[in-house]
């Protein structure tokens, strides 16, 4: 298995507190996020673990000296989505991986979930009422079916975290789907609208992985922020 993890964002909604460093390295319990991200990954002997950067990346740099990360420069992060960023990662792609964004805090518990699925696409789902911001999921049969940010709260059924694991099957069509929002000039697009893509199509298994009551926090704002660090205590 590899592991890609997106770092590359300015976090502009979180500057007055991330003293104008990236998220990911925004400190939990005297650690930045993405080193215990890192370091979970590690401990599911995860074999490359590539790290899309861009904004201020020497920082990242510095924190994860000493452990084996490749890392990725994405020179447009600044007018480029997660797809754009992920883009870059896609060379560096040869077998199955786990995905997460660099500023997602998630407990050890949702590794090993994913790992022991044997699904083609295996998402981690909190299922819970969601607001008009959250990736929300549409599911059937424990399969997602629709995952995006635009539709009705109402009509969905939880949160994709943005932690999943990619089968090694499905690494060539997500590689496929990406350079076609790419060649189209989409790199404004969630990494979400690839997997939607590949959901559309039918040809390979996806799994919502039930994480519900795991500890986890996407830090966006001040108040995500504050929320990690009381949950992580």
């Amino acid at each position: 298995m590899q592991a890609v993890i997106m770092a590359a964002g300015v976090g502009s909604r979180i500057k007055e507190l991330s003293n104008h460093r990236p998220k990911p390295l925004l400190p939990i319990n005297n650690k930045p996020i993405i080193e215990h991200q890192v370091s979970m990954l590690l401990r599911q002997q995860v074999k490359k673990i590539i790290v899309v950067v861009g904004y201020k990346k020497n920082l990242i740099e510095e924190a994860l000296a000493g452990f084996p990360i490749q890392y990725v420069y994405n020179p447009s992060y600044r007018t480029t989505n997660v797809l754009g960023s992920f883009w870059f990662a896609l060379p560096h792609l040869k077998d199955g991986f786990f995905y997460a964004h660099g500023d997602t805090m998630f407990e050890q518990s949702i590794l090993d979930k994913l790992r022991d699925s044997s699904a083609d696409l295996s998402l981690a789902i909190d299922r819970k009422f969601c607001g008009e911001e959250e990736m929300k999921v549409k599911l059937e049969n424990n399969h997602v079916v629709e995952i995006n940010k635009t539709m009705n709260p109402k009509n969905a059924h939880g949160e994709f975290i943005g932690i999943a694991k990619i089968s090694a099957k499905a690494l060539s069509p997500i590689k496929a789907t990406t350079e076609k929002f790419i060649k189209e000039g989409q790199r404004h697009l969630f990494f979400e609208s690839v997997i939607q893509e590949i959901i559309n199509d039918g040809s390979l298994l996806s799994e919502a992985m039930d994480i519900t009551g795991a500890k986890w926090n996407e830090i966006d704002t001040p108040e995500d922020y504050n929320q990690a660090i009381e949950l992580f205590l």
